[in-house]
């Protein structure tokens, strides 16, 4: 029985990057594959907007940063809004305290309209500010979730 406790509390660490199976799913979408998109967009540098980033660190998954996002696509879903307040007037740093991350500093990406993780990320990588947020070398955890075709990504570093 002590295995199985402290298998299931290494398995829920709120930044383990590897996923079992069936967590693929929770935010409706690969968070494999989104790391992926994401730290090689990071690894290998680019222009956001007229700026040049140069590369910067990967990104490891957090979970609660992954639920703060999941949560806020599923607002503006419900609401069929694309807003960074959610309906009940909380700011992006307010939701991702309310799932207990402690934010050093962190960065919002919110869009619609897209149907799958490549398109979204190239999308983030066109606008100079969503890109200029996944560039950010300030952080180093990212969650993602989507509903329907609301998508939200929150990058932070820990206190």
């Amino acid at each position: 029985m002590l295995l199985i406790v402290i298998c299931l509390t290494s398995c829920t660490k709120p930044n383990n990057q590897d996923l079992p199976d069936e967590l693929k799913k929770v935010y409706n979408l690969d968070p494999a594959l989104m790391i992926r998109l994401i730290n090689e967009q990071r690894s290998a540098g680019c222009k956001c907007g007229d700026t040049d980033m140069p590369p910067v660190p990967k990104l490891t998954w957090n979970h609660l940063l992954a639920k703060a996002a999941y949560d806020h696509s599923v607002d503006m879903y419900t609401r069929r809004k694309l807003d960074h307040t959610s309906s009940d007037g909380r700011s992006p740093d307010t939701r991702i305290k309310a799932t207990g991350y402690n934010p050093a500093t962190w960065g919002e990406n919110i869009a619609f309209g897209y149907s799958n993780e490549n398109a979204v990320i190239q999308g983030w990588m066109k606008s100079a500010g969503h890109c200029a947020n996944i560039m950010n070398k300030n952080v180093t955890e990212v969650g993602v979730g989507r509903e329907g075709n609301y998508w939200t990504m929150v990058l932070a570093r820990p206190r």
